[in-house]
């Protein structure tokens, strides 16, 4: 992503950077305060996979030289006041139970995905493009594996931030690795 030419940055593309900064560590912060709250090892690994989609971001913040919202911010403190309120909101439906807490997992993955698909309309870039390919990849892989937790606490769940077309589509098909996608314009 680092490596693609550096392209003129619209303010919406700019803005989109900026939101799934701090949408990424809304994840990560999230899933730290559950997995510790109910010592599930599920919450704590794909915390760090979160940790690794901000770095992702940060780099293209620091490429374009857009400063960082996140900075040396403490869990749950954020530049949005929009991702303060949720992750309010969040950490308290899940400590409910461990059920409610993969639901709360299941829904950031799905609001992720949605704010994914919206800003990869707005972006014609190739760097940013690739790196939002590779951020969904990786909310269709945690939504996968939240919903194994979710079935091994016989919860139930319904999509709330995609349609039910694609949250089916995601849940029947495996696992995607297989490293980086490299296609700005790939199409899951």
């Amino acid at each position: 992503m680092g490596k693609l030419p550096k392209q003129a940055l619209s303010p919406q593309e700019k803005e989109g950077l900026l939101y799934l900064r701090e949408e990424e560590k809304l994840a990560r912060d999230v899933y730290l305060f559950l997995g510790e709250k109910f010592n599930a090892r599920a919450f704590l690994n794909i915390a760090e996979s979160e940790e690794t989609h901000m770095a992702y971001v940060k780099v293209l913040l620091d490429k374009y030289g857009i400063p960082d919202p996140v900075g040396s911010n403490p869990r749950g403190v954020f530049t949005n006041p929009e991702f303060a309120k949720l992750y309010r909101e969040l950490t308290q439906q899940g400590s409910v139970s461990i059920g409610e807490a993969f639901k709360v997992g299941m829904l950031i993955e799905e609001l992720d995905l949605a704010d994914l698909d919206r800003v990869l309309k707005e972006t014609d870039n190739a760097d940013i493009r690739v790196m939002y390919q590779n951020l969904a990849k990786g909310s269709r892989n945690h939504l996968r594996a939240f919903s194994r937790q979710i079935e091994r606490e016989a919860v139930t769940y319904k999509p709330v931030h995609i349609s039910p077309s694609l949250y089916s589509k995601i849940l029947s098909t495996p696992q995607e690795g297989g490293g980086l996608i490299l296609d700005p314009n790939f199409a899951f």
